[in-house]
Formats: structure tokens, C-alpha cells, sequence
């Protein structure tokens, strides 16, 4: 079995002087460019808790909580259990069988005597390089790039803990099951090698939903500015460029949240990888303005951590008012801080969390305004790059809701009354967000990948709504979207009328006028698109906010669960 590489001719790998092997770009790429992919990584398994969900083969994810996902292309798609093991899934025959060759062969057996005991996702990564090299089915090539991987044992064994025993024990189990005749010392080494250098696999809206290893991919080091992102297009790794890279330019990536605090970074960096960052930004010390906690301010410390055990709280929890109510309590307590603006985490995740607390209550108000929050006064600081993939599918997202917001208008008006004082021209609203979509998404996924295709099914599909069948592109005008920007700001007075920005269920109930819309600065982006006028034209009379004119630029990737909640819509 080998991994096979699609597009390599961009890169080459040497010796860095600080971080071991590096990748470097062998020659100029442009920002959004394809930089190298891998058609199929040696090692790709689905996390445990995904197995039910996801083919094993090809990746796509149907969520048992939406089963067919209308319009996402998957909307004929089932899973069935391998009858050998019942332990993983598949979308097709085809995939089963191509699966088989690959590698279930050498693993039905094995899932089938522990099932329904199913073993950890980085055991089952372990297992499988095992047994591929027990018999011979491990290409020199990617044996002897898997070897030469740091595995960072002696740092493991040095920290001690509960995450040295848990590699201790979960090595030992490795060696028993894959049959093994190697010794439990390289064993370990192994698991240590999953552990570090393995990619969180994820969906193209971002839902991580497994883990993956290769030696070429595992070359690129880490940065917390990176000019580089990781995407999948079901088991294909691709890599893009987020701006200029010269020739001779080392690729980076980043392998942590990046949005995160200075400290918080350093902090995950050395307990999970055993380096911190000395990237200038890290020197610095903040990559956004604003972001770092001032010198001696512990109080806040502690605020933020508090925040972040409530935001963990609401991921688990089962309800959706209780995941709201914790929420809202670790937005109070950051909003309160006066250090916190509404970009910096832990704030922006408690928001974006909030919006998919209140996408699964079927709130669909509360969910819109946080979303037009994070689109307006989230998104374009902590993705400044127009086509940053994260970026894309929260305008994509936010497309759906508005287009599920426009059919309850129609079948259920009652669901979205308060939003009838507010003249919403959905069609102008949708087409303005698609065309932003449309227009980024070969930077950001590639032009023939299954999230372009689904956007441009979508794209095609409210072509013909808003048309009836006219072939004909809709055609906005300049003065009909100032129209509708300008009814939407005389509407709101052009602000935020409430202080904190969200809208419960009961404030809702309580104040209509409270709805939350950003338009002081517009749609501006898709009506520029749409008009064909510059950005800066179509709202020449709103001006964005001093923080984000003057926030440098920076990039981070955030798995979105918000989309796959709503792939139902």
C-alpha cells in the first residue's frame, strides 16, 4: 500500500535549522494556489465516536442526527457495517472493496473478536501501520519516511504523567492485537510518531472527524502566522497557499488554534508537541491587536479559563437551552473583562458555539444574528484572506439559514416574525452570499472539489428560483442593493442596539426592536460582486471599526459544527 501523491512538483523537503525537516516551496505560488496534494495519506482512520457516520474509505460523513443531507450531494447517501466486523462503515460497495485491498483485510478480524469494544482512533492508526509492515505490504518509501518522523519518546517519558502512561498502555495493547514481532520500546515509538505527526482529518466545512499520517505532509512545520492550510476533499489532503510564497520559501501551517491567546498557544505547543514558538509573532507576543492579556493580569486569567470550561460544558451538553445558558454566562464574564473584544478568544468560539446551540433549538432568529455577528466583526479579522477556507463556510452556512429563514417566511411566518419589521429582500440577501461563495471557493476548497460542486449546484438551483427557469443571471443593480441597505439601516439606527449582541429566547420575546443586523457595514463584499462595483463604492458612507482597519492581518482554522447542523436545511 502507498500513499499517492497527485501534485508534488511545487515543493521539496531539506534540513531547517531549528525544526528538523522542513518543506520548502520550490517555486513563486500565489495566494489561494494549490500548493501539493496527496491523493489518499498512507494512514487515514476515522475517529471512534465517528465510525458509525463515516465511510472508512471515501470520508463522507452522514451525521446520525441528519441523515440524508439535502442538497449537500450526499442526499441518496447511507452507511452500512462491514458484516465482517460491524465496526466500521461504508458508503458504497465500491468503497468496501477498495477498502478491503487497502488495508481491512489485515483488520476485520481483529475489530470483529474486540467488537462492540472498538479500540482508540490513534490504536487503530498504530495497528494498521503494524500491519502493513507484519506482512510486507509497507513500500520502503513510506516505511522509511514513517521512521525517520520524530516520535519525541524520551519528551513523553520526561514529562511522565498520565499521558506517558496513557502511551504505555495503549502501545502495549497496539503490540498484543497487531501481532507484532517488533519489541514494545519501538512499539511505542510508533504510537509516540501517530501522536505528533498526525493531521486532524476533516470534512470540507471543516468537522473533524478523523486523524491522518504521511511522511510528505508531516514535513511541513509550524507557525503561528502561516501562509499555508490544510483541507480534505474526502480522503485527498491538499494543501493552499494564504498569500505569496517565493520561491525557496519554507511552507508552514499551524498546529494549533492560532486565534487563541499568545500564552494559551505556547502552552499546547509544548504539551502536545515539546516546542514552543519563536515565530515573530510569538516574540511579539499577539498576532491580534488587542489580543494578548496585559502584564500581570491574572484576574483575567482566570476569567478566560472559567469562559473556557463553560464553552467545553455546551459542546457535551445535551440540551440546547442548558448549552445556551452556559454560554451566555461565558460571554458576560469575558464581555465584563473590558479586555475582551468581540474578535478574541475565548469570546469569538463562545459565539460561534452559541450560534449552533441555538441552530439545534431551531431558533432560527438568534442563530441569524449571531451569524451576521461573526460575518461582519469576527470573520474578516481572523481570516483576513476573502477566500480563507473557515472563512467560506461560514458565509456558506449563514447562505443556508438565510435561505431556511426565506421558506418559514412563506410556510411559517410566524416562526420569523420579528424579523418582518426589518423588509428583508431574501433573494438579495442569498445571492449576495453565494456569489461571495462562488467567487472565493476555487481559492479556497479548488475549482473541482465536492464542496465547488456543491456550491455551484447550489449557485445553479436559486439561479433558477429566483428566474423561474430563465436562463437569464439575475441582475442586481447598485441602486436596488443601496435600497436594501438602506432599509435595513434606517430600520436598526446602523448599530448594534444591544450591548452584548446576542438575542435569547426570552430577550427576543421581550424587545423585537432588539435584532441584532451589523449593516453599518453592509453586505458589502457580495453586493460589490453582484453590482460589479469595488467594495468600497457600495457602502462608501459606513466605515468599518478602527479595530478591524487596523488589525494586522492573520489566519487560524476552526472546525465549523455549524454547518453540518444545518446540512439538514
Amino acid at each position: 500500500m502507498a500513499s499517492t501523491p497527485m501534485n508534488t512538483s511545487n515543493v521539496y523537503s531539506k534540513r531547517t535549522a531549528k525544526a528538523g525537516n522542513g518543506l520548502f516551496a520550490s517555486t513563486s505560488l500565489s495566494p489561494g494556489e494549490l500548493i501539493f496534494s496527496i491523493d489518499r495519506p498512507f494512514i487515514a482512520v476515522p475517529d471512534t465516536p465517528r465510525l458509525g457516520e463515516t465511510c472508512s474509505n471515501c470520508f463522507v460523513w452522514i451525521p446520525a442526527n441528519a441523515p440524508g443531507t439535502q442538497g449537500d450531494g450526499n442526499d441518496h447517501v447511507s452507511l452500512s457495517a462491514c458484516a465482517g466486523c460491524h465496526t466500521v462503515h461504508y458508503c458504497s460497495k465500491g468503497c468496501q472493496i477498495r477498502s478491503w485491498k487497502a488495508h481491512h483485510k489485515h483488520e476485520c478480524k481483529l475489530y470483529a473478536k474486540l467488537h462492540p469494544r472498538i479500540l482508540p482512533t490513534v490504536a487503530r492508526a498504530a495497528v494498521r501501520f503494524l500491519r502493513l509492515l507484519k506482512d510486507g505490504e509497507m513500500h520502503r518509501k513510506e516505511q522509511a519516511g514513517l521512521t525517520l518522523l520524530e516520535s519525541h519518546l524520551d519528551d513523553f517519558e520526561k514529562a511522565g504523567g498520565e499521558r506517558w502512561e496513557t502511551l504505555c498502555l495503549m502501545a502495549k495493547g497496539v503490540r498484543e492485537y497487531s501481532e507484532t514481532v517488533c519489541n514494545e520500546t519501538t512499539v511505542r515509538e510508533v504510537v509516540g510518531r501517530v501522536l505528533i505527526n498526525s493531521l486532524t482529518l476533516v470534512n470540507p466545512t471543516y468537522d473533524p472527524i478523523g486523524i491522518c499520517i504521511d511522511p510528505l505532509a508531516a514535513t511541513m512545520n509550524h507557525s503561528c502566522n502561516p501562509n499555508a492550510v490544510v483541507s480534505f476533499d474526502g480522503p485527498s489532503l491538499n494543501v493552499r497557499s494564504l498569500r505569496d510564497i517565493g520561491a525557496d520559501e519554507e511552507v508552514f501551517i499551524s498546529y494549533v488554534d492560532i486565534t487563541n491567546n499568545p500564552w494559551r498557544r505556547q502552552k499546547e505547543l509544548c504539551e502536545r508537541y515539546f516546542f514552543g514558538c519563536d515565530c515573530a509573532e510569538c516574540k511579539a507576543g499577539t498576532i491580534l491587536q488587542s489580543s494578548a492579556v496585559p502584564s500581570g493580569d491574572e484576574p483575567f486569567l482566570s476569567i478566560e479559563s472559567h469562559a473556557v470550561d463553560l464553552l467545553d460544558s455546551a459542546k457535551t451538553s445535551v440540551y440546547a437551552e442548558n448549552a445556551v445558558k452556559a454560554l451566555e454566562q461565558g460571554m458576560l464574564l469575558v464581555r465584563d473583562s473590558g479586555v475582551c473584544p468581540v474578535f478574541r478568544q475565548p469570546y469569538a468560539s463562545l459565539r460561534q458555539q452559541l450560534a449552533v446551540s441555538f441552530v439545534a433549538a431551531q431558533e432560527w432568529i438568534s442563530a441569524f444574528a449571531q451569524m451576521l455577528k461573526i460575518y461582519f466583526e469576527i470573520d474578516p479579522i481572523l481570516f483576513p484572506q476573502p477566500f480563507h477556507p473557515v472563512r467560506i463556510v461560514h458565509k456558506w452556512t449563514l447562505a443556508k439559514l438565510v435561505l431556511h429563514i426565506a421558506f418559514l417566511s412563506v410556510g411559517e411566518p410566524g416562526s420569523v416574525e420579528k424579523l418582518a419589521p426589518y423588509y428583508l429582500n431574501y433573494a438579495t440577501v442569498l445571492w449576495a452570499l453565494l456569489m461571495e461563495v462562488e467567487g472565493n471557493v476555487y481559492k479556497s476548497h479548488g475549482p473541482e472539489t465536492r464542496f465547488a460542486t456543491m456550491v455551484r449546484r447550489k449557485v445553479e438551483q436559486v439561479k433558477v428560483d429566483m428566474t423561474r427557469g430563465d436562463a437569464a443571471i439575475p441582475k442586481l443593480g447598485k441602486a436596488e442593493l443601496e435600497t436594501q441597505w438602506s432599509a435595513l439601516r434606517k430600520q436598526i439606527e446602523g448599530k448594534l442596539v444591544n450591548v452584548e449582541g446576542y438575542l435569547s429566547k426570552k430577550q427576543l420575546d421581550g424587545n423585537s426592536k432588539g435584532l441584532i443586523i451589523a449593516v453599518d457595514l453592509g453586505w458589502r463584499d457580495g453586493a460589490a460582486f453582484i453590482a460589479g462595483y469595488p467594495a468600497e463604492d457600495v457602502t462608501n458612507e459606513t466605515q468599518r471599526s478602527e479595530s478591524i482597519r487596523k488589525a494586522p492581518e492573520q489566519t487560524a482554522i476552526r472546525h465549523s459544527d455549524l454547518a453540518s447542523l444545518l446540512s439538514q436545511i
